[in-house]
Protein backbone atom coordinates (compact mmCIF):
# COMPACT_ATOMS: atom_id res chain seq x y z
CA UNK A 1 0.00 0.00 0.00
CA UNK A 2 1.50 3.31 -0.97
CA UNK A 3 1.13 5.23 2.47
CA UNK A 4 2.28 2.42 4.39
CA UNK A 5 5.12 0.59 2.00
CA UNK A 6 3.11 -2.55 3.70
CA UNK A 7 2.52 -5.36 0.76
CA UNK A 8 -0.77 -7.24 1.29
CA UNK A 9 -3.06 -9.72 0.61
CA UNK A 10 -6.68 -9.10 1.16
CA UNK A 11 -9.09 -12.04 1.55
CA UNK A 12 -11.78 -10.90 -0.67
CA UNK A 13 -14.15 -13.66 0.63
CA UNK A 14 -14.63 -11.64 4.10
CA UNK A 15 -16.19 -8.13 3.95
CA UNK A 16 -18.02 -6.50 6.30
CA UNK A 17 -19.96 -2.77 6.03
CA UNK A 18 -20.20 0.34 8.60
CA UNK A 19 -22.49 3.13 7.33
CA UNK A 20 -22.91 6.30 9.58
CA UNK A 21 -23.13 9.87 9.78
CA UNK A 22 -20.71 12.64 10.49
CA UNK A 23 -21.60 15.98 12.35
CA UNK A 24 -25.35 15.21 11.36
CA UNK A 25 -24.75 15.77 7.44
CA UNK A 26 -22.05 13.82 6.24
CA UNK A 27 -22.77 9.89 5.53
CA UNK A 28 -20.18 7.61 5.54
CA UNK A 29 -20.06 3.71 4.20
CA UNK A 30 -16.81 2.30 5.04
CA UNK A 31 -16.22 -1.69 3.17
CA UNK A 32 -13.72 -3.51 5.95
CA UNK A 33 -11.79 -6.55 4.30
CA UNK A 34 -9.02 -8.52 6.18
CA UNK A 35 -5.30 -8.67 4.98
CA UNK A 36 -2.73 -9.87 5.46
CA UNK A 37 1.75 -9.11 5.21
CA UNK A 38 4.63 -11.44 6.09
CA UNK A 39 6.51 -7.70 6.67
CA UNK A 40 5.72 -5.83 9.62
CA UNK A 41 7.84 -2.90 8.56
CA UNK A 42 5.90 0.28 8.17
CA UNK A 43 7.09 3.01 5.97
CA UNK A 44 4.36 5.83 6.67
CA UNK A 45 4.02 8.39 4.75
CA UNK A 46 3.33 11.61 7.74
CA UNK A 47 1.00 13.37 4.89
CA UNK A 48 -0.98 10.47 5.13
CA UNK A 49 -0.94 8.79 8.32
CA UNK A 50 -0.98 10.67 11.57
CA UNK A 51 0.23 7.08 13.91
CA UNK A 52 -0.15 3.54 13.71
CA UNK A 53 -0.11 0.47 15.96
CA UNK A 54 -0.04 -3.25 15.47
CA UNK A 55 -2.60 -4.86 18.16
CA UNK A 56 -3.45 -8.21 18.98
CA UNK A 57 -7.12 -9.18 19.01
CA UNK A 58 -7.64 -8.64 22.61
CA UNK A 59 -6.11 -5.16 22.27
CA UNK A 60 -8.16 -4.28 19.28
CA UNK A 61 -11.03 -4.85 20.74
CA UNK A 62 -10.69 -3.22 23.66
CA UNK A 63 -9.40 -0.26 21.70
CA UNK A 64 -12.76 0.18 20.11
CA UNK A 65 -14.83 2.72 20.51
CA UNK A 66 -18.18 1.68 18.81
CA UNK A 67 -19.98 -1.73 19.26
CA UNK A 68 -20.44 -1.83 15.69
CA UNK A 69 -16.89 -1.66 14.78
CA UNK A 70 -16.71 -4.47 17.75
CA UNK A 71 -18.91 -6.60 16.11
CA UNK A 72 -17.21 -6.36 12.84
CA UNK A 73 -13.56 -7.76 14.75
CA UNK A 74 -15.36 -10.34 15.94
CA UNK A 75 -16.73 -11.34 12.88
CA UNK A 76 -13.60 -11.31 11.24
CA UNK A 77 -11.96 -13.30 14.09
CA UNK A 78 -15.10 -15.99 13.66
CA UNK A 79 -14.28 -15.61 9.91
CA UNK A 80 -10.40 -16.45 10.36
CA UNK A 81 -10.98 -19.27 13.37
CA UNK A 82 -13.60 -20.96 10.62
CA UNK A 83 -11.20 -21.18 8.12
CA UNK A 84 -8.33 -22.40 10.03
CA UNK A 85 -6.35 -18.77 8.76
Amino acid sequence: LEETGLHIAILPEFKSRSEYTIQGRIEKTVIIYIASTKDTRTVIQPEEIEDYIWLSYDNAYKTLNYENDKAILKKAKAYLTEHSI
